[in-house]
C-alpha cells in the first residue's frame, strides 16, 4: 500500500522538480544573456522556453536513460521497495536543494545534484562496488 502512496507522491514530486529545474536552468541561461544586453528579457525568456522544451523533448530520454540505467543497476538493490524509496529520496532532496539554491541565487547545477543523489543512493542501497564508475567518469569528463 505504501508503494502506491510513494508513487502518487512521486508524481507530485516530479512536477515540483520540473518546476525547480526550469526556474534554475532558465535563470542561469537568461541572466547572463539579459545582463550582457545581448537579448531583451522578453526575447530571452521566449528563446529559453523554446530551447528548454526542444532539449527535453528530443534529448531528455537519453539523459534520463543514462542516469537510470548507467550509474547503478536497480536489480542490485535488495528489494524494489528500497530502490523506489531511494529514488523518491533523490527526487525530494534534489527539489529542495535546487529550490533553495535558486532562491538564494547560488550557481548550482541540477545535473550534479541529481547525479550525486543517485550515486549516493546507489552506494547506500548496494555498495560502492556496484556503481558504474566508468559511466560516471564519462559524464564527469563531458563537463570539462
Amino acid at each position: 500500500m505504501y508503494l502506491v502512496a510513494v508513487t502518487i507522491l512521486s508524481g507530485f514530486g516530479a512536477f515540483a522538480l520540473l518546476w525547480a529545474l526550469g526556474a534554475n536552468d532558465v535563470a542561469n541561461a537568461v541572466g547572463t544573456t539579459v545582463g550582457s544586453k545581448a537579448l531583451s528579457p522578453r526575447m530571452a525568456v521566449i528563446l529559453a522556453g523554446l530551447f528548454e522544451f526542444l532539449g527535453s523533448s528530443f534529448l531528455g530520454t537519453r539523459v534520463s536513460g543514462t542516469i537510470t540505467k548507467s550509474i547503478v543497476d536497480y536489480r542490485k538493490f535488495p528489494s524494489d521497495e528500497q530502490f523506489t524509496l531511494g529514488m523518491f529520496a533523490v527526487l525530494v532532496t534534489a527539489t529542495i536543494w535546487i529550490v533553495i539554491g535558486t532562491w538564494f541565487g547560488l550557481p548550482i547545477s541540477s545535473t550534479h545534484t541529481v547525479l550525486g543523489g543517485v550515486t549516493g543512493v546507489g552506494i547506500l542501497g548496494t555498495s560502492i562496488y556496484e556503481i558504474n564508475w566508468t559511466s560516471l567518469n564519462r559524464i564527469f569528463l563531458s563537463w570539462i
